[in-house]
């Protein structure tokens, strides 16, 4: 697909979203441009491992949210 079909499409099924669901992408999008301005532009096989990537990035979130469990639990005396 080139650029100009993929702009098309994407701007297709965004307009078929509803407000929440753009919201959400929004979010994700700007998270893409954030990364593209640090590191340069996305390239899948710039020599990173995915995958070990992936994992971490769960392993930490899946920490993040107990450490939050924990600090809601304590505030409420549970």
């Amino acid at each position: 697909m080139t650029d100009t079909e993929t702009a098309i499409e994407i701007g297709k099924t965004v307009a078929a979203l509803g407000p929440r669901e753009r919201d959400v992408l929004l979010i994700l999008a700007r998270r893409l441009f954030m990364g593209q301005q640090r590191y340069g532009l996305l390239n899948p096989n710039d020599g990173h491992d995915w995958r070990r990537e992936r994992a971490e990035e769960i392993q930490d979130m899946l920490i993040y949210t107990a450490i939050q469990e924990l600090s809601d639990s304590t505030k409420t005396g549970g």
